[in-house]
């Protein structure tokens, strides 16, 4: 049982994934839950830790390496959700939310993760060609930034705007 507590969360259950860099209170929204949670995210090097705030016991532990996305929601400005490469989501609301994407992005680009990006809506996987987990050529990305630079053009020209 010991071994268990000591190894419960894998290669992340050393004393440097687990502590603490920075703590934020957050509400977290789940399916599991009638009622929002009160629980405190928590950033370290490598993770990211949700604490139960009265036993400050770890709910749960994530990389950042495996954070996808990072999603400002666009009707409540306390709102966000954490998308994972795997297709996970978590959704919390925060008072400190802009504060805290901040220091997420800074701390998953700071692991490694260059690719996490923040959007205002969540991904739709009918819409998705190949899984999140595949990465495109420089080509294609080429292509569609000179396809969204003239798309803007265009928009730009027919408004009056230049």
């Amino acid at each position: 049982m010991i071994s268990f507590k000591n190894h419960k969360f894998g290669k992340f259950s050393e004393d440097e994934h687990i502590t603490s860099l920075a703590e934020f209170k957050v509400q977290k929204i789940s399916p599991r839950h009638h009622d929002p949670v009160v629980r405190t995210l928590c950033l370290s090097e490598t993770c990211i830790i949700e604490r139960d705030p009265a036993t400050y016991i770890i709910v749960s532990c994530y990389p950042l390496s495996d954070v996808f996305a990072i999603i400002r929601d666009t009707e409540s400005p306390q709102m966000f959700t954490v998308e994972f490469i795997r297709g996970a989501t978590k959704k919390f609301m925060s008072t400190d939310r802009d504060s805290l994407l901040a220091s997420l992005l800074d701390g998953v680009r700071a692991s490694g993760n260059r690719d996490v990006c923040v959007k205002m809506n969540q991904l739709t996987e009918a819409l998705d060609f190949a899984p999140v987990i595949s990465t495109v050529d420089e080509e294609v990305e080429s292509q569609h930034l000179r396809f969204s630079c003239s798309s803007s053009r265009n928009i730009c020209r027919s408004s009056g705007e230049v």
